[in-house]
């Protein structure tokens, strides 16, 4: 059960070694023990479920059980996205566009991503971007944007919810940027 007092905090990704389950993991023990926040954690993703005995076990091992929500794949992450309070994204390799960056930010979600693909390009200024990544980096990155979010009133809550889908609309609109390939491909001599 999830009460209001608590961030919810969110990482979207199949379970497999390049998405960096470990890393995040580290760094909410970290939050846990060096921080007062109330918060949940949900884990969404192909292979997240208690059936996994590596994640499973890891997330015993920090006593993290009643913190962090196992929810396996799920098709439609609207719900998911717009209970988030923050998205993490801390993939060390492998990520070219990472789309659930901006499907969280069209939800209105604040992402903190390790430097990978274009996650600094989508996330702009509307988000933190962490070069060298390490538990260290992402556990401060975190407990830096709760305690922002702590601060804020309802109403900068909501414009800041705004800034983030208008920033997506603009520049990763499908139609927008469908139109820009046709128009870089149509200037081109192609030979």
């Amino acid at each position: 059960m999830i009460s209001k007092d608590e961030f919810i905090i969110s990482m979207v990704a199949r379970y497999n070694e390049q998405k960096s389950h470990n890393l995040f993991i580290n760094s909410i023990n970290l939050l846990k023990k060096k921080s007062k926040f109330k918060f949940k954690i949900l884990l969404v993703g192909s292979g997240i479920n208690a059936n996994n005995q590596k994640l499973f076990n890891t997330i015993k091992k920090f006593n993290l059980d009643h913190t962090i929500i196992l929810l396996d794949y799920i098709n439609d992450l609207n719900a998911i996205y717009n209970a988030s309070d923050l998205l993490v994204l801390p993939s060390k390799y492998g990520e070219s566009f990472p789309n659930v960056i901006a499907e969280a930010m069209m939800c209105g979600v604040k992402c903190i991503s390790n430097d990978i693909g274009e996650a600094k390009k989508i996330i702009n200024k509307y988000g933190v971007i962490i070069k060298d990544i390490n538990e260290e980096k992402l556990y401060n990155s975190i407990k830096n944007e709760l305690m922002i979010l702590k601060m804020l009133s309802d109403l900068e809550k909501k414009n800041q919810r705004y800034l983030h889908r208008e920033h997506i609309k603009k520049n990763f609109d499908i139609v927008n940027i469908t139109n820009k390939y046709i128009n870089l491909w149509s200037n081109k001599n192609i030979i």
